[in-house]
């Protein structure tokens, strides 16, 4: 540390940590993990040692504070955290030759030089200067927020009217959605096939704030455009912050024409409603709350975040660790202090109690997605931490795989790479999101833009970018880089998401008599009627107690359904009832439905065929 300064305790404690841990890692790539230095290798992690990595690094954290109180070694800490960077990934280079990871590996090594050359900025950041806005920009930006609404209301619409929607997962919402208007328990029968609530899988209380829209309206297309207007709602917070940053009102249409033309943003509507698309606006309000310091606005979102499922208190706590990072080394004031660490204390407290409560009230945390960095023959969350801490080339290399190249370009490309552009490299911590939820699984919906994973880490990318930008002080380059960043976004969005819109509203238009013709005849079951459907068909269905996805019904609950429908052209789902040497899944569930009592009540050339128990009303028109 040095002697004339105390603001350097903390700069220098993180250069301590950084190379004592790059140390520790470079001994256990080199020393103890010869067998783990084949990156591509599907097999389980070896478990290396989380303590030993730990320990050197505290050994060599306390050696370095105490040189630093002598005399600074500012400059020799940052050459050596290039010299360690450049050997470990050489050495991971030398032991795995793939190109997109020599491209990483060579972006890391460009990151570590430039830190070695220019250092960690650590002055004091401009106050944020408000700037008023014409009316005509505000204006715009409403029209721009209401055709965002508009546009996914109808692709919502599309999708429902062109029957391209299966049980997982918009039908089990429907049907949770119907529970809570007759009874306010989140109960449905498609989810683990039998009566549980959603409660049991994930905690999501948040989803009460729709039910008013589906108590008044209770048709699937209700929650679309609901979804839709929660996602346009995040035009507000938005262009409050930009007003905040200084930027001019046409800038900030700019940034908020670049939000609604995203295609991790849009593209998160793709696969029908999902509690996610609250995460965007609330953590654009968090973010406001936070720079306004204003505890009413804070503490509303960042509760907000976390009623909406159990893993979005990371969001909070990512959040509350940046912004200690940030008190901590620039000298904030004391309510930025509390507020970071009010955020970690709630988040954390939050997450291991409704996770404990998960584990024995209900199905668990979901931690298969990251079977990848498993050390046994299951992967847990842990073994997530042990691999940043003790194999973080494992981490890179998992990152930059082919099949992630497409939704990195789609994310960073139209933010013109804003969001790693500084030397305030606390900010990075806000990256924490993107890399660990899209890029560190290999679950693949949770890199494909046109699922509903992005709407948290892309929150946290837009306000990253925005910091980044507004570190240029000419309101024309600002200007120009959102341009460019609206137009690329808006090019993304038509290569990455427009083909799916418009195949949608293609298949919409090509079945709309069949969508009416088949509708006709759900209109038609009793409500008490328990039924088990083709997957494309349970949406409609899912206003009743009792309804399973043909797929995934087990055979004591097939039979006890009152009406089974199926598709013919879709003989996959129905293979699963083969017997008796029967390759034909169709000819099979025939047989099963003679076998049982049911009769055929009836078939459509849509592809159609309904059986039904004999006691019960035929559905025939």
């Amino acid at each position: 540390m040095s002697p004339t300064n105390r603001k350097q305790i903390l700069p220098d404690l993180i250069r301590s940590v950084l190379v004592s841990w790059l140390f520790a890692v470079c001994l256990e790539w080199f020393l103890f993990l010869a067998s783990a230095r084949n990156l591509s290798s599907d097999a389980p992690m070896p478990e290396g040692s989380l303590l030993r990595v730990l320990a050197i690094t505290a050994v060599g954290t306390a050696l370095l504070l105490t040189l630093a109180r002598r005399r600074s070694c500012v400059p020799v800490v940052r050459i050596s955290v290039l010299v360690l960077t450049t050997v470990l990934l050489a050495a991971a280079l030398f032991a795995n030759r793939a190109k997109l990871f020599a491209a990483a590996c060579a972006l890391l090594a460009l990151a570590a030089a430039v830190y070695a050359v220019r250092g960690w900025r650590t002055d004091a950041e401009p106050e944020p200067e408000p700037r008023p806005a014409g009316k005509i920009w505000a204006w715009l930006t409403a029209l721009l927020a209401l055709g965002l609404l508009a546009g996914v209301s109808a692709w919502g619409v599309w999708r429902v009217r062109g029957l391209s929607i299966s049980s997982f997962d918009f039908g089990l919402f429907r049907q949770m959605f119907y529970s809570m208007t007759k009874t306010g328990r989140m109960l449905t029968t498609l989810e683990r096939n039998g009566v549980l609530s959603h409660f049991a899988v994930h905690f999501s209380p948040i989803y009460y704030l729709l039910l008013p829209f589906y108590w008044l309206f209770p048709q699937p297309e209700t929650l679309d455009i609901a979804q839709a207007a929660v996602m346009a709602s995040a035009i507000l917070p938005l262009w409050l912050l930009g007003k905040r940053h200084g930027l001019s009102g046409l800038s900030r249409t700019l940034l908020c024409l670049t939000l609604a033309a995203y295609p991790a943003f849009v593209g998160g509507a793709g696969y029908d409603l999902h509690e996610n698309c609250f995460l965007t606006p609330l953590l654009l309000w968090l973010f406001y709350g936070l720079e306004r310091r204003s505890l009413p606005i804070t503490a509303v979102t960042a509760l907000g975040v976390l009623l909406v499922k159990e893993d979005a208190a990371i969001y909070v706590a990512v959040v509350g660790l940046w912004l200690l990072a940030r008190t901590l080394l620039r000298g904030r004031n004391r309510w930025d202090l509390a507020a970071s660490l009010a955020l970690l204390a709630v988040s954390i407290g939050w997450f291991l109690g409704v996770t404990t409560w998960l584990s024995h009230h209900g199905e668990g945390v979901m931690v298969n997605r990251y079977s990848n960095f498993r050390t046994g023959t299951e992967g847990s969350l842990f073994d997530v931490v042990r691999a940043v801490l003790v194999n973080p080339m494992k981490v890179v290399y998992v990152c930059v795989k082919r099949e992630k190249l497409k939704f990195i370009v789609l994310t960073m490309a139209p933010l013109l790479g804003l969001p790693l552009l500084t030397r305030r490299y606390e900010r990075w911590i806000l990256l924490i999101p993107y890399v660990l939820v899209h890029l560190m699984s290999d679950y693949p919906y949770q890199h494909d833009v046109l699922f509903q994973y992005g709407f948290g880490p892309l929150a946290c990318l837009f306000y990253l970018s925005l910091l980044n930008l507004c570190e240029l002080r000419a309101d024309r380059l600002r200007t120009a880089a959102l341009a460019a960043a609206a137009v690329v976004s808006v090019g993304c969005f038509i290569w990455g998401v427009a083909p799916s819109v418009k195949y949608s509203r293609y298949r919409a238009g090509k079945l709309a008599g069949t969508y009416r013709e088949v509708t006709a005849v759900f209109d038609r079951i009793p409500e008490d009627a328990s039924v088990t459907a083709h997957t494309f068909y349970v949406l409609q269905l899912c206003d009743r107690d009792t309804v399973y996805d043909l797929f995934f019904v087990d055979l004591a609950h097939l039979l006890e359904s009152d009406y089974i429908i199926i598709h013919r052209d879709y003989p996959s789902e129905l293979r699963r009832f083969e017997h008796d040497g029967v390759t034909d899944g169709l000819q099979a569930i025939r047989d099963l439905m003679d076998e049982n009592g049911y009769v055929c009540d009836l078939e459509l050339e849509s592809g159609m065929t309904v059986y039904r128990k004999p006691a019960l009303p035929s559905l025939a028109p």
